[in-house]
């Protein structure tokens, strides 16, 4: 029986079907969770966002208050550059920039794209921060 052509033949198909479904459900299932990780979990690129994320789906409504809390602060233009040393002809660059980004809401009008470049540890990254704030 075990020299059987049909019946080596069914069992290498039965083998190769059980190896295909094992690896089947394995893959769907790493993707359910990818996918599941993904609309739950902070993105692992993005570290500061304006999104609201927790693992804790009771500390919501506290971080919500939070972010409404600092959005009802004003912040006037003077208050952006605070605590940022630059160059005179810089600072006034920045402080067109910023000023456009304060008011583009009262005006209506879409926001500015914007990259900075340069050496590291001039301060590009505090200035974005600033700015988005």
């Amino acid at each position: 029986m075990l020299l059987n052509p049909k019946f080596i033949m069914k069992g290498l198909y039965m083998g190769i079907m059980m190896f295909g479904a094992f690896h089947l459900t394995k893959l769907s299932i790493a993707l359910f969770g990818a996918g599941i990780a993904s609309r739950l979990s902070k993105p692992k690129l993005v570290r500061e966002t304006s999104k609201l994320h927790s693992n804790n789906y009771f500390t919501l409504p506290f971080v919500f208050a939070k972010k409404h809390y600092l959005m009802k602060m004003k912040k006037s233009e003077k208050d952006l550059l605070e605590g940022v040393i630059l160059d005179k002809k810089l600072e006034d660059q920045l402080r067109e920039i910023s000023y456009a980004i304060i008011n583009r809401k009262k005006h209506y009008a879409p926001c500015k794209n914007m990259m900075f470049y340069g050496p590291p540890g001039t301060g590009k990254t505090l200035f974005a921060k600033k700015l988005a704030m």
